[in-house]
Parts: C-alpha cells; structure tokens; sequence
C-alpha cells in the first residue's frame, strides 16, 4: 500500500475540509505500523480512506501498484481488513457468528462455511481467549471483549492489510500488553501490514516499525529512532502541558 500526496477530510456544504496535510508513506509487509496525532487531525478518517470506505480528496492510493479508485466491495474485502472504534454488536449473534462473518469474502455462491474455515475461526478465538464464550450472545460480554471479538473477525478476513483504530481502548494493562505483544508477532510471522491509531505513543515507540504522525500542517513519517531524532514529538503538544524527554521516550507533565 502506497500514499502520494494523499490528503483526507470532509466534502462539506461551506467548502473543502482537509484535516491533515498530504502524507506521502509507504506500507511494508510484515510491519507494525502506528499512527498518532492529536485529537481531530484525522487518523480515523485516514483508515477509513485506506480502506476504501472514504474517498480521498486529492493524491493517490495504490495497493500493489494498482488504483484502487472504482474497486469494488469484494475487491476490497481481500485486501483489507478493518476494525473501527465504535463498532455495533448485533444482540442476537454470538460471539463465533460475529467472529466467522470475517469468511464471508472467502465462501461459495452459497455461504457455506468449509472445516478448513471453521478451524480458521476456532484457531483465532482460542488465540484471543474468545473460545470460553463462542456460543454465547457477544451482547453479553464486557467492552473489551466486544473489541476482541471484532479484532477477531478482522484477523479471520485473513488480509494482507489489517487497520485497526484505537484496538486496545477498551482493555486493561494485562490484555493490552497481550494485544500489543500478538498484534506484532501477527504482522512478522504472517507477513501483514498491521496499521493502527493509538493514543499510547510511547508504547508504539517500543513496538512499532514506523510511525505516522499526523499534524494539521505536515505529517511525519519515519522509524521511532527517527522520528525522535528529529524533535517531532516535542512539537506534538503544548510544551506548557506536556513534555517530551528524548533519552526516556517519555511524556511527562513539565
């Protein structure tokens, strides 16, 4: 997946919203990536556009060197695989129907699942600690379950990019350490492109392949060790709020 001069906003009635600048980037397989930024700047929307759910308004998507521009659903449901922050839980699917809808891209004309994907959706549910609840109502689980469940759709899309926003909001520090610690041994040992926002930037400081970070003017792009040795995150806040020691990698109020 390549960015050229991308830009991203809103097509709005008093004019053109454009809510970062262009991002110019380049998605490796097998790769960790976290996007960051202030709230507002767009990183959403940027995984809605890259999934193929919101047009971009100027610059250019390609994914293997193709134009995705004129791609159609199913198209895109074989490339990417989303998962947004808020996200609706049907009451009356389970935990496994919710989790197998990721197949759907996959099956016959008839939408029968085969044992091969049966034992795709069990394999990923034992590995998220999902399989206690398989059949019972997803509705019944806490928060953080509800997103594991849908991480778990996304993971069994079996896509070579997989865009998750904000995937640990909703857990405590064991289950994100788990999430954090799988998300990046998914992307090396399956070869994926894992792209997520995260507000935890000092975790994707430790894990991360390369970051973007977004800002209103010019969005950054590089390595952590990069990024860190060109100052840009002791510009991302208010200095007067908080700071940014560099030998640390850590934010702390001055």
């Amino acid at each position: 997946m390549e960015l050229n001069n991308l830009q991203i906003g809103y097509c709005q009635e008093k004019g053109t919203n454009y809510l970062s600048g262009p991002i110019n980037m380049r998605f490796q397989p097998g790769q960790l990536i976290g996007i960051v930024g202030v709230n507002g700047v767009g990183k959403s929307t940027l995984l809605r556009t890259l999934s193929g759910i919101q047009p971009p308004l100027a610059g250019e998507l390609t994914i293997n060197g193709a134009q995705v521009a004129g791609w159609k659903a199913k198209k895109w449901a074989h490339q990417v695989a989303l998962v947004t922050a808020k996200h609706e839980t049907p009451p009356v699917m389970t935990v496994w129907e919710i989790a197998s809808m990721g197949r759907y891209p996959h099956l016959n004309w008839w939408g029968t699942m085969t044992k091969t994907d049966q034992e795709i959706v069990q394999r990923v549910l034992e590995e998220l600690g999902l399989s206690p609840w398989a059949n019972q109502a997803a509705e019944l689980r806490s928060d953080g379950q509800k997103q594991l469940i849908h991480l778990a759709r996304a993971i069994i899309q079996e896509t070579p990019h997989l865009l998750l926003d904000e995937p640990t909001t909703h857990l405590d520090v064991h289950h994100s350490f788990q999430l954090w610690k799988w998300l990046k041994s998914i992307a090396v040992e399956q070869n994926k492109t894992i792209v997520l926002t995260t507000h935890d930037i000092e975790k994707a400081l430790d894990l991360c392949d390369q970051i973007l970070v977004m800002q209103p003017e010019k969005s950054s792009w590089g390595t952590p060790e990069e990024l860190v040795e060109r100052g840009v995150f002791n510009q991302l806040f208010d200095p007067n709020l908080v700071s940014f020691n560099q030998q640390t990698r850590q934010f702390k109020m001055p």
